[in-house]
């Protein structure tokens, strides 16, 4: 669960990414699956690897003191209530093409419910 601002969504859930990401960098899978609401699917260390081997062949690093941003991006689904954000994956120190594709769930007040949907490619490394 993250807690988000009406003025300032994308700054809360690009942020909850990174710290996703910094979690699984150093393979604290608990720490990063334990801030998903996993109550439609529940996520498994063996299955997010399985998953990120059929993406990538490399270790995902840390996406601190990367020079360029990592152009996550973030859509509305259901205005205020539902929004969708992808991040790129730090691969070996550089953003890769793949994606990690999260959900955000309106709760009560400002607290947001977060499903990660899984891995995507995008068109474009940067």
């Amino acid at each position: 669960m993250v807690v988000a601002s009406p003025w300032n969504y994308a700054s809360n859930f690009f942020e909850f990414a990174k710290q996703f990401i910094r979690a699984i960098s150093v393979e604290d899978f608990g720490t990063a699956f334990s801030r998903l609401d996993q109550s439609d699917r529940k996520w498994s260390r063996n299955e997010f690897l399985r998953l990120l081997r059929d993406h990538e062949s490399g270790r995902v690093t840390s996406p601190d003191g990367h020079a360029r941003s990592a152009s996550p991006q973030i859509s509305a689904v259901e205005a205020g209530n539902v929004f969708e954000v992808s991040h790129r994956l730090p691969i070996d120190g550089s953003w890769s093409d793949t994606v990690l594709c999260f959900r955000f769930v309106r709760g009560k007040g400002e607290y947001f419910k977060v499903h990660l949907l899984g891995l995507a490619k995008v068109d474009t490394k940067i």
